[in-house]
């Protein structure tokens, strides 16, 4: 009897890579354990349908490896950073690029895809490389003490709402359409309180999808100023405060900026000479 084996030179194997150019935005997901990929020839073009991909070390591995041929292939990947699969996913042969219907943005999950081709007529058999973009953007806060005198600050209920769910589409580039009309709150937790006159209290980074729209996207927070620990003033409201202007891009973060000061009745002398 002969036992017949697929020589593991001749399989398909994967090798990946997470973008992180100077301003794209930099999660954990560069740990990337695991991601689905689709793609085949031409045809084939669904030897890949959402096959699994995971990492052990070093290694990327799927069940039922699958050999190559001699045919130029299109591949099509796309990953989390976390154990929940990707599902409205597409792809399409021609044009390379893969589709995802009607995507959920998760405040805790990133999004990242990848495309490539790989002429295998020469029967190399090489890993393919995966180099995975950022699907998403990230939206952050930097509010200053801007007081004319020895103030502290405190900042609170940062708050903004954006829409969350639409179709992306990756050949290479990353861009969204039809939008609908679910949206999410995003609030920054908590209160940050003893921020000195000139010191910047930044926010931590937010995940947001790139808007189609962003003439109506507004932020409010409160701000108190403080004499020692005694509040000075009442707290000040800042609503609807606009974070239009600027589109989104995937792969990038966006800092928005604010100097609330505080009028200083303080008694105060003045000389006249006579």
């Amino acid at each position: 009897d002969e036992v017949l084996d697929i020589n593991k030179n001749t399989t398909i194997g994967f090798e990946s890579f997470v973008n992180k150019g100077t301003r794209a935005a930099n999660t954990t997901i560069g740990n990337l354990a695991k991601f689905q990929v689709w793609g085949g020839y031409e045809t084939k073009t669904d030897v890949f349908a959402g096959k699994v991909v995971t990492k052990s070390g070093d290694v990327w591995s799927y069940t039922d490896p699958v050999a190559w041929t001699g045919n130029v292939y299109k591949f099509a990947a796309c990953a989390t950073g976390t154990a929940d699969e990707v599902s409205g996913v597409s792809f399409d042969f021609a044009s390379g690029a893969l589709t995802m219907t009607d995507y959920k943005v998760n405040q805790a999950h990133d999004l990242v895809a990848a495309v490539t081709t790989v002429d295998n007529t020469s029967l190399s058999n090489a890993p393919v490389n995966l180099n995975f973009k950022h699907m998403l953007s990230k939206v952050k806060f930097a509010i200053t003490n801007n007081s004319t005198e020895n103030l502290s600050m405190s900042v609170s209920d940062i708050t903004f709402t954006v829409k969350d769910q639409a179709t992306a589409t990756f050949n290479g580039t990353a861009a969204w359409s039809n939008y609908t009309a679910s949206t999410t709150t995003i609030t920054v937790p908590g209160t940050t309180v003893n921020v000195a006159k000139g010191a910047t209290f930044t926010s931590e980074d937010f995940l947001v999808m790139p808007q189609d729209d962003m003439s109506g996207v507004t932020a409010t927070f409160t701000v108190q100023f403080y004499n020692g620990s005694t509040p000075f003033g009442a707290a000040q409201p800042y609503t609807a405060v606009s974070m239009g202007g600027t589109a989104w891009t995937p792969g990038y973060i966006y800092t928005y900026t604010a100097a609330p000061g505080a009028a200083m009745p303080f008694i105060q002398f003045g000389v006249n000479s006579v």
